[in-house]
């Protein structure tokens, strides 16, 4: 579900006049003879239509162009008609009118308009997915109003970098930069940034799973948006508080919040606002089971979000659409929705591509020039020095101009064979480079097909307690997965590493979802041992698996494991992999060889190992142990593959192994859950350091 991040806009300065209301500013523009007070009237003007009318915004302020004296008054009505048409979203006209102002601002000078053009820019390339040249506009633009003690900027600022720490997942970055912005709207009064400031910090604390603080920041922000009416902004914070129900299945709420954000968004014709609440809708109702309700809205946000352009929201909607086709059997659909994404998102890389492609042209036809001027170079020294030498030496000219030939006649030839060799050197590599573009493109698009599978499985979790999903490749596909169910009151969880990795393994990982997926389709209720059992059935049968020698030996190491969400009752099996519990139950130690008292903590970690044999053939295959017992609230346990553990790194490029595994996971017992999988995964880029990744990597971890 797409959300709303309420980016401050921060555009104009206006004049002080005194109007009670918008017709007679409009009348004193159409009647007064003074260029310069019109100018600035229609400054005055533009903010108050901006939100509601931006076409008659744009209208008023290309009037100001036309109006426009001299140069500062002409920077600034190309700032607001990039103002009005970014509201409209036509987002690549407003950069070019943005840029426009930025540009006539630097010739004269003006240091605080150059920061609001920057400050522009920055939200529209952001709105565009140009995440680093936004936070380039951010910093720049942070500076000019840092020069100048301009408050109000910096706390737009803050907010929107904090904003793109979000979207890169460090919320508790986020947080710091929102609460920074926050701080200095509460000393300014500011009603507005204070409003966008407790709309984004509510964003960031659903991302941390705190529902109930975020939904305590998302009201507080209705309630001042209301104050100031700020239509646009209330339809944003609406849509996010639907989030939130829809997180908890409070579902009537939920398209409550999000319809009424629809209809704000349709009074002020924001395309863009209105193409991301029909996607929100239709994955709502794709939630609930409504497939009817569902494939409208997600057919209408895909339509609209084509016309204005939006690749992001295009995307969303397509992976919406591809969602329902899998639920509904209907594989072929889905596959073309997959298809129809990743073609919309290989688009983006062909102009880049192109241009890379041009460079190397460009470099090519400059060297094959050097090397021309070269090879000249060198034949008008053998033929200076033949005319020297027939000079001082006429008696030998025959032998010398033979000796010339000869020697020409062998370089001709040199270059000759040279030109075949390369010729042939160009035609195979263009060959070999063409298979290895088709044989990565399929493997891409598998990994593609992989990524939206495993995400689809974790996005239908909408109860998942408060976890995260550490996730690393080897290569381009990963033979390590991860799958999630949600049945009655019950979530199974899954970690397996399947043999081999690259394609081999993303083969057995795609065949393992569907496994599973088939076994648990009906409503029988399976332990987690059971599940294990009957997967192992279904491999050695459908690879045909007799242990005869030179037949496969796939098959895949799993820890899974299934959670009463009610009573926190829970089952968990292993094959070969085991089960990390950091728990204040002191009952679990009796499932451990080893209980660990945690330091400074009241949490004991328990290790539960899993049966010594692999899902799939095996030469004496036992039943699978189903362990049972209980899990006290703020427990948490961790599920993974052998990947972490085995990675080379460090000074002296050794192996990490499990125990020191099991000490970071130890060391950092008292860290929420998300902030885990932040070290995790940087402690596991440290490690690595330039040695190359061994295997794929799979972590998940959950807090009850």
């Amino acid at each position: 579900m797409k959300k709303h991040l309420g980016l401050i806009f921060l555009f104009l300065l206006t004049v002080q006049f005194s109007y009670s209301n918008t017709d007679s500013l409009g009348t004193f523009i159409d009647n007064s003879s003074n260029t310069g007070l019109r100018f600035e009237a229609i400054n005055d003007l533009i903010p108050l239509a901006v939100n509601s009318e931006p076409k008659k915004a744009e209208k008023y302020a290309r009037l100001q162009l036309q109006i426009a004296q001299v140069d500062t008054q002409i920077a600034r009505a190309y700032l607001n008609i990039g103002l009005a048409l970014d509201y409209q979203s036509q987002f690549d006209s407003a950069i070019i009118y943005y840029s426009k102002s930025l540009n006539l601002n630097k010739e004269i000078g003006n240091v605080f308009w150059q920061g609001q053009a920057l400050l522009n820019l920055g939200i529209v390339t952001y709105y565009k997915g140009e995440d680093d040249a936004s936070v380039e506009y951010y910093l720049k633009a942070l500076k000019k109003f840092e020069t100048l003690g301009d408050k109000s900027r910096m706390s737009a600022i803050y907010n929107n970098l904090g904003n793109l720490y979000k979207g890169r997942n460090s919320f508790l970055k986020a947080v710091e930069y929102h609460k920074k912005s926050l701080e200095i709207d509460l000393t300014r009064n500011d009603t507005l940034g204070i409003a966008g400031s407790y709309n984004n910090l509510g964003i960031d604390y659903r991302s941390l799973g705190q529902n109930d603080s975020a939904l305590f920041y998302y009201e507080k922000s209705v309630e001042l948006k209301k104050i100031v009416n700020d239509e646009r902004g209330m339809a944003n914070t609406l849509t996010n508080i639907g989030q939130v129900y829809f997180h908890q299945k409070e579902y009537d709420k939920a398209l409550k919040y999000n319809l009424e954000a629809l209809a704000i968004e349709r009074k002020l014709d924001n395309k863009r606002g209105i193409s991301q609440s029909y996607i929100n809708i239709g994955e709502g109702y794709l939630n609930i089971g409504d497939m009817n309700s569902a494939n409208y809205y997600l057919n209408r946000g895909y339509e609209m979000a084509k016309e204005i352009g939006v690749k992001e929201d295009v995307m969303s909607a397509l992976e919406g659409l591809s969602g329902i086709a899998v639920k509904q059997g209907n594989y072929k659909q889905a596959l073309e929705y997959f298809q129809n994404y990743t073609d919309y998102k290989d688009s983006l890389l062909n102009e880049e591509t192109n241009n890379q492609i041009a460079k190397l042209d460009a470099i090519y036809e400059n060297d094959a020039k050097r090397k021309e001027i070269s090879l000249l170079n060198k034949e008008k020294v053998l033929q200076d020095a033949a005319i020297q030498n027939q000079q001082l030496q006429k008696v030998i000219m025959g032998v010398a101009l033979l000796l010339v030939l000869a020697i020409l006649f062998f370089i001709y030839r040199g270059s000759q064979q040279r030109q075949k060799a390369s010729a042939l050197l160009s035609a195979q590599k263009e060959i070999v480079d063409e298979k290895n573009r088709e044989i990565t493109d399929s493997i891409n698009y598998a990994q593609r097909i992989q990524k939206a599978v495993l995400k689809s499985d974790e996005r239908e979790q909408s109860n998942l307690p408060e976890h995260f999903i550490l996730f690393k490749p080897k290569d381009i596909v990963s033979g390590d997965f991860y799958w999630m169910l949600e049945k009655e009151d019950n979530i199974y969880i899954t970690v397996a590493d399947c043999t081999g990795h690259g394609v081999p393994g993303g083969f057995m990982s795609m065949l393992g979802l569907a496994f599973l997926n088939e076994i648990n389709a009906q409503k029988e209720m399976l332990s987690p041992a059971e599940i294990l059992e009957r997967l192992r059935i279904k491999i050695i049968k459908e690879l045909g698996q007799k242990g005869e020698t030179g037949e496969s030996r796939d098959g895949m190491d799993v820890s899974m494991i299934r959670i009463n969400k009610k009573n926190n009752k829970v089952e968990w099996a292993g094959a070969n992999n085991p089960i990390w519990i950091l728990s204040t139950n002191d009952e679990l130690t009796n499932l451990s060889e080893t209980a660990i008292q945690v330091n400074n903590s009241e949490y004991q970690f328990i290790e539960i190992k899993g049966n010594k044999q692999p899902v799939g053939f095996f030469i004496a295959p036992t039943e699978f142990t189903n362990h049972q017992f209980s899990l006290n609230k703020g427990d948490r346990f961790y599920l993974f593959s052998d990947g972490y553990a085995d990675q080379f790194g460090g000074k002296k490029g050794k192996k990490l192994m499990k125990k020191a595994f099991k000490e970071l996971i130890i060391s950092n017992a008292n860290e929420p859950i998300i902030k885990q999988g932040e070290i995790l995964s940087n402690h596991f880029n440290q490690w690595k350091g330039s040695i190359d990744q061994i295997d794929d990597v799979c972590v998940v971890g959950v807090k009850v």
